[in-house]
C-alpha cells in the first residue's frame, strides 16, 4: 500500500491531486453510477429544484473540469464508477465536495451503504482525516443512518479526535490512545480500514473504470448566479482574499 508521500511524489499526471480540494473530501455509495445519479436527481426534483443531467467521457481531468466553476453553492455533482464497485460522488465546492448531507440521504433512499472520506493532506492549513460510514441495514431504528464516524482534525490550530458509533471488528482501537491526537487516525489507518470494503487507493487508480465507462454530471442552474471561481483561483486562495 503506497504511503501518502509516495502517492504525492509520483511523476504520472494525477487528476485526483490536481482537483484538490474537490477530491480531498468526497463520498462513496455502494450502487451503480446511473442508479445513484438518478436518486440524487429525484431528491432535488422532489424539492422543486430544476436539474440538468449530462453524460461525461474523456480523461479524468476532462471529466473533473466539467465541475468548474467552483463555488460555495456546490451546484454541480459528478458521479464516477470506481475500481471497488462503489460510485464516487464529487461536487464543485471550494472547500471540498462536502458529502455529509448527500451520503445519508442517498444511503437511506437506495438502502445501500455509503461513506464520507476526507483526507486533506499536508497542503491544507488545517488538515483532517475523517471517515463517516452510513448503513441503513444496521440503523433502521434510528433517525439517522450513521453507523460509524472517526475524525482527527486540526480545528483552527488545536488538534481534536472524535469517534462515535459502533466500532468495526477490523478497527485498530489501540491507536485511538496515541499521545498525539493527530496520530490516532491518519491516512495510512484510513486506507487500512477502506481495504475492508475493496478500496485500496485514494488516487486516480480508484477512478480508473471511469475512463471506459464515463460518468454523470447533475447541474442545478438556479444557483448559477452565485459567485464562482476557477480551480486555479481556488488553489491560489482568491476566494478568501480581502
Amino acid at each position: 500500500m503506497a504511503s501518502y508521500a509516495e502517492t504525492m511524489s509520483t511523476t504520472a499526471p494525477s487528476a485526483f491531486r490536481k482537483w484538490y480540494p474537490v477530491t480531498y473530501d468526497f463520498g462513496l455509495i455502494e450502487a451503480p453510477v446511473d442508479v445513484v445519479a438518478a436518486a440524487y436527481k429525484t431528491w432535488w426534483v422532489n424539492l422543486d429544484k430544476p436539474v440538468e443531467e449530462a453524460r461525461l467521457n474523456g480523461s479524468l481531468d476532462e471529466m473533473f473540469s466539467q465541475l468548474e466553476p467552483l463555488s460555495m453553492a456546490m451546484n454541480r455533482a459528478m458521479f464516477l464508477p470506481t475500481a471497488a464497485g462503489w460510485t464516487a460522488f464529487f461536487r464543485n465546492g471550494i472547500l471540498g465536495s462536502d458529502p455529509s448531507s448527500a451520503m445519508p440521504v442517498l444511503a437511506k433512499q437506495l438502502d445501500v451503504r455509503a461513506m464520507r472520506i476526507c483526507d486533506s493532506g499536508p497542503r491544507k492549513k488545517y488538515p483532517a482525516v475523517i471517515w463517516e460510514f452510513y448503513d441503513p441495514s444496521e440503523t433502521r431504528d434510528q433517525v439517522h443512518v450513521s453507523r460509524r464516524s472517526i475524525a482527527a482534525a486540526n480545528d483552527g490550530g488545536r488538534w481534536v479526535f472524535e469517534v462515535s458509533g459502533t466500532a468495526f471488528p477490523f478497527e485498530n482501537i489501540a491507536r485511538y490512545n496515541a499521545r498525539r491526537k493527530r496520530d490516532r487516525f491518519d491516512r495510512d489507518l484510513l486506507l487500512t480500514y477502506l481495504a475492508n470494503f475493496g478500496i485500496d487507493s485514494l488516487d486516480d487508480r480508484l477512478l480508473a473504470p471511469a475512463l471506459d465507462q464515463g460518468g454523470v454530471l447533475i447541474s442545478q442552474p438556479y444557483w448559477d448566479h452565485v459567485k464562482s471561481f476557477s480551480l486555479d483561483q481556488v488553489t491560489a486562495g482568491v476566494p478568501w482574499q480581502r
